[in-house]
């Protein structure tokens, strides 16, 4: 299923949450790439895989993330939560993760601040660098 964000001002804020006019250009495009989840409302149940990333140098850029102090990833094959570190500290928009294994998807993302959400598997096994993914946090 491919799906197209509504203009207004859900989609303009996702855009100009972010960091860069490069990674707000290439949001705009992922928002018409197919995702893995039923049609939802953009907010901070949406993670931009920023490019650049690979298995082992993994980067998301979390949509509306104003109130986000911490991101936290769990890999498939783990039970346990790896911090993230914020990628551009003027910002704050990005969080990165380098490791040194190949990461092993589908991730799951935890975002704290002034509550904490976890998104089980909101980042599937076929993610791609450019990569819009939603989910329903709990």
């Amino acid at each position: 299923m491919t799906r197209r964000l509504a203009a207004g001002t859900a989609s303009v804020a996702l855009l100009l949450s972010f960091s860069s006019a490069a990674t707000a250009h290439a949001a705009a495009q992922a928002m018409t790439t197919p995702v893995q989840s039923t049609p939802r409302t953009v907010g901070v149940d949406c993670f931009f895989v920023e490019r650049g990333s690979t298995p082992k140098h993994f980067s998301v850029a979390v949509a509306d993330d104003l109130a986000i102090t911490q991101v936290d990833l769990m890999e498939h094959t783990s039970g346990s939560w790896t911090p993230m570190h914020e990628s551009d500290q003027s910002v704050g928009l990005s969080w990165t993760l380098d490791s040194n294994h190949p990461l092993v998807p589908p991730f799951s993302l935890r975002t704290s601040g002034l509550v904490t959400t976890t998104y089980r598997d909101v980042i599937p096994g076929n993610w791609a660098p450019g990569g819009l993914y939603c989910g329903t946090g709990r």
